[in-house]
């Protein structure tokens, strides 16, 4: 399972943010290691009420990607999935794999990482330093 919150800048242009959203979504669903439903519905078997087709396989197949929260300092986007390999070291490829592509996704739409920060303004609401 691979699950992680991205946080992006509070000035990040609302159609970018979709864009990116969309676009990750998409770049997740023609992964070749991450699974998708399709990889479900190829296995054909009969299974009880009592025990999803998911479980009984032991595959995974959920795949959310959604902007998911304004927190102090981003706005974040919740990323939700599952490898088809239980192997960590294949685990761990494809999680690289999917963080670069999140970042190329980014630099494409001019969306920018988020990180801490606060702003300082005198009592005259001028702002005088952004650290």
């Amino acid at each position: 399972r691979i699950k992680m919150k991205v946080g992006v800048k509070y000035n990040t242009k609302r159609e970018n943010l979709k864009k990116s959203v969309e676009d990750i979504k998409d770049m997740l669903k023609k992964h070749p290691n991450i699974s998708v439903e399709k990889d479900l519905n190829s296995i054909n078997l009969v299974h009880t009420k009592l025990v999803s087709k998911e479980d009984e396989v032991g595959i995974k197949n959920t795949l959310l990607v959604y902007i998911d929260e304004f927190s102090k300092s981003s706005i974040n986007i919740l990323i939700y999935c599952f490898t088809k390999s239980i192997d960590w070291e294949e685990w761990l490829k494809t999680k690289e794999e999917v963080i670069l592509n999140i970042i190329q996704i980014f630099e494409e739409n001019g969306v920018e990482f988020a990180f801490p920060s606060f702003s300082v303004y005198s009592e005259n609401n001028i702002k005088i330093e952004e650290v």
